[in-house]
């Protein structure tokens, strides 16, 4: 049997066919891995909770056919603190979509793997949302080769340079005025 341990991101997951899900995993030392947890859809699981986006977790794969099968997996951290925050929330799963955008299947990224964890628990902590983006974008572009410059830019000038990048437009995600529950744009 060719089983492996690792910790991981959750990027996404998807319902695949009726109790299956379909996760797209961020690993230090193997990149984007997609994975399927057969049977972790089902309502009577009692750890469903832990394949879940925005979670880091310990799992056990193994070499299928098609896909690598998760055949055990636990909570690490949950970054729950995040979920209380719509803005908070917002962009850390913004800045997950850029991450799966950017790598690909088995391109280990040691740095960027560290970035993610170190934003997320910026997000968890609920830093300042100015703090948590120009700390990303900064790190990104410098790690992804993008920019060699360190001066700090406008949102939008990140976004456009990390779009050009990926080759598609970003957009800011939807915030909300916490003052008066709104949304900003």
């Amino acid at each position: 049997m060719r089983q492996s341990n690792h910790t991981v991101l959750i990027l996404e997951t998807k319902p695949f066919f009726e109790h299956d899900k379909r996760c797209i995993l961020f690993s230090k030392e193997h990149g984007k891995i997609t994975a399927l947890a057969k049977h972790a859809a089902r309502a009577s699981k009692k750890k469903i909770w832990a394949l879940e986006p925005l979670t880091t977790a310990s799992v056990t794969l193994f070499k299928g056919k098609s896909f690598q099968i998760i055949t055990n997996y636990s909570v690490v951290d949950h970054f729950q603190t995040i979920r209380t925050s719509f803005n908070h929330l917002q962009y850390a799963l913004f800045f997950c979509h850029i991450i799966k955008q950017c790598i690909t299947e088995g391109q280990d990224n040691k740095e960027l793997f560290n970035v993610a964890l170190k934003t997320l628990t910026l997000c968890n902590h609920l830093e300042p949302i100015s703090t948590i983006t120009s700390f990303f974008y900064t790190s990104f572009i410098q790690i992804e080769g993008i920019a060699n410059h360190k001066k700090v830019m406008h949102e939008k000038q990140y976004l456009m340079e990390i779009g050009n990048y990926l080759g598609y437009h970003l957009k800011p995600p939807l915030q909300l005025d916490e003052s008066c529950k709104t949304p900003v744009k």
